[in-house]
């Protein structure tokens, strides 16, 4: 008896979680009232949940806010850059779609429009990586871009399983817009799930599973040329939270503020690879 009204087991603990998942999808929905806050909302969003499915414990609201001060400029502008390229895309497809069905119409139209109707996936598909990498890792504007290309073309049948996730999302909310308040949150979770298992092997972790860096040579080959030069002269910098040890990225900046010195120095470990900061 004493173990049913234990907070601790199996049914207080789900109940938690999907009240968790609730909440995260009401702020993200009040918090994208403004249009213009959708980025950092989704931002906030994915920063919550990618710890809530790896039983990260933390303050909902309080997670969710932090990440939405953190990220507002990036996600305003990846945000404002999906939108554009989607509209663009959308408006092309539109005309290209007129001019397919006039009688008449040359072969190289229907060309076009199917060309154009993957170009609209893969921006789709960039779009869906995008705001959860900004959430959790520290990564220029650009490259956030490109890592979402890269892994939504590395896991097509998972990236194919999201879109699916959030369709029937969009199906349900627009039959019933009240589900809106749970629907929103339940998919994103889900797709955490599986963006959980995407990251993983991007990620070191420490004996209990936490994360500790974000580290990947075949990720980052695959997204620039390696810089020419690596920073020397010192060990990265060093950010601990809570006991776990991030590793800061290594910016150009800070090649430029060492390149008198690589003659003086021996550059040991530095040589291996570039290392992006995880938030916590």
């Amino acid at each position: 008896m004493d173990q049913l009204w234990n907070l601790d087991n199996g049914f207080f603990r789900f109940m938690s979680k999907f009240f968790d998942i609730i909440i995260l999808g009401v702020l993200a929905l009040v918090c994208s009232i403004g249009i213009i806050t959708i980025g950092p909302s989704l931002s906030a969003m994915y920063y919550v949940m990618l710890k809530l499915v790896r039983n990260e414990e933390g303050y909902v609201v309080k997670g969710f806010f932090k990440s939405f001060r953190q990220n507002f400029k990036q996600g305003v502008l990846l945000e404002l850059l999906a939108v554009a390229v989607i509209a663009f895309l959308t408006v092309d497809l539109t005309v290209t779609y007129q001019w397919m069905n006039e009688p008449g119409a040359s072969f190289l139209i229907t060309i076009l429009f199917y060309l154009l109707l993957g170009f609209m996936f893969v921006a789709i598909a960039t779009t869906i990586y995008a705001f959860p990498i900004l959430a959790r890792f520290e990564n220029p504007t650009k490259k956030i871009v490109m890592l979402s290309l890269t892994l939504a073309q590395r896991n097509l049948p998972q990236t194919l399983l999201q879109l699916v996730i959030y369709v029937l999302a969009g199906v349900m909310i627009y039959i019933y817009p009240i589900s809106m308040f749970f629907v929103i949150g339940i998919a994103a979770f889900i797709n955490s799930i599986i963006l959980r298992k995407i990251f993983d092997p991007y990620v070191k972790t420490d004996s209990e599973g936490k994360i500790t860096e974000y580290t990947d040579e075949s990720v980052e080959a695959l997204l620039a040329k390696k810089q020419d030069e690596i920073r020397t002269g010192s060990a990265p910098a060093k950010i601990t939270y809570t006991g776990n040890t991030y590793v800061a990225p290594v910016t150009e900046e800070d090649h430029a503020d060492d390149s008198e010195e690589d003659d003086a120095t021996d550059n040991t470990e530095d040589h291996n690879k570039d290392t992006a900061e995880v938030k916590e």
